[in-house]
């Protein structure tokens, strides 16, 4: 069986499992970047050299996020394969995944953290991210004082 017939029947089995948003970055990682490299490639034809080197590749086109993403789906398309026996070790197992650069989640440390608006407090920062003027959030804001809307 090639990769990319693998894949067909994979795929399928995650739309069960994820959020429509998950399924969907999952789906277009394996139509751009796994499948035209390995989906003619039989499975049991893959080698962890050629892996290491195709994801080499991959952190020189991609962001370092990207690549990371790329490679730990391709482990997970190649993990499923092996616990449905078509292969007996992941090939894909033991690559160097990119360094983590710049996390999801530094803007949750305190020193990065900027104030946030509050109806009492209105801000530009709250104004741009939600769309509107200043003016605006503020009017809103005075409507729900103490939790009840006085409109």
């Amino acid at each position: 069986m090639t990769v990319g017939a693998w894949m067909d029947r994979w795929l399928p089995t995650r739309e069960t499992d994820l959020w429509k948003t998950s399924f969907e970055r999952i789906a277009s990682v394996c139509g751009r970047h796994i499948r035209p490299t390995w989906g003619n490639r039989a499975l049991d034809d893959l080698s962890n050299l050629e892996i290491r080197e195709w994801a080499a590749t991959l952190q020189e086109r991609l962001a370092s996020r990207t690549a990371r993403k790329v490679i730990l789906i391709f482990r997970q398309l190649l993990d499923a394969a092996v616990d449905d026996r078509r292969l007996s070790v992941n090939p894909a197992a033991r690559v160097p995944l990119p360094a983590n650069e710049g996390s999801d989640r530094e803007w949750m440390v305190p020193a990065r953290r900027k104030p946030y608006a509050t109806p009492s407090r209105p801000s530009t920062a709250w104004s741009s991210c939600s769309g509107t003027g200043v003016a605006c959030v503020w009017e809103r804001s005075r409507r729900f004082e103490g939790g009840t809307s006085t409109s």
